[in-house]
């Protein structure tokens, strides 16, 4: 190989290079249309998916121990001990009246809050970061009851429920005997809109 070819060489490798760098370093049209997009954590728990906001997520954990409470409305499987103290663990299913569908599917827990851990929720093995484009929200199914129209924000073609994090984490149903439910006695376990 000559030095000309050599040469020649060298520059069309730094031309690649240069090109490469350019399309690295410009922001892709996915990510400068976020706007119109979601953070969201999806899980699966049987048969269903659902989602939640990102920033309501403060942890994923495999549940290893979870200790069932006498009384306790049958949507929570139990308490699990968390950082020094305990969680209450939901099951999605039984709370929209799947009656137990996903509960041989349970291996982990989304620990949920604003500002601090609140509430565990049941999700099988699959767990994941994703986007989701407001566009491909549908409204909640018609004819759900109050509790569904006032935790669901929407449903996607596919079947994903979107959990409304701020409205979920405020139903004081779902907080049964804790401060924050002592804190606003407005509704019993048993009570039905």
């Amino acid at each position: 190989m000559s030095a000309i070819d050599a040469q020649r060489s060298r520059e069309a490798e730094l031309r690649i290079l240069r090109d490469r760098a350019r399309r690295l370093a410009a922001t892709p049209e996915a990510e400068s249309s976020r706007e119109d997009t979601r953070e969201v954590v999806r899980f699966r728990l049987g048969e269903n998916v659902y989602a939640i906001d990102a920033h309501y997520v403060f942890a994923t954990r495999w549940l290893h121990e979870l200790t069932p409470v006498p009384g306790m409305p049958s949507a929570f499987l139990g308490i699990t001990p968390h950082q020094g103290g305990v969680l209450p663990v939901v099951a999605l299913d039984v709370l929209f009246g799947n009656a137990a569908q996903g509960l041989r599917d349970l291996h982990r827990v989304l620990v949920i809050g604003e500002s601090q851990a609140e509430l565990g929720l049941a999700a099988g093995k699959e767990i994941e970061m994703a986007w989701l484009d407001e566009d491909e929200l549908l409204p909640a199914i018609e004819g759900c009851d109050n509790l569904a129209k006032r935790i669901v924000a929407g449903m996607t073609a596919d079947g994903l429920t979107l959990l409304e994090g701020s409205a979920f984490l405020a139903d004081e149903r779902l907080f049964y005997g804790s401060p924050r439910a002592q804190a606003n006695p407005r509704t019993t376990p048993d009570e039905g809109e």
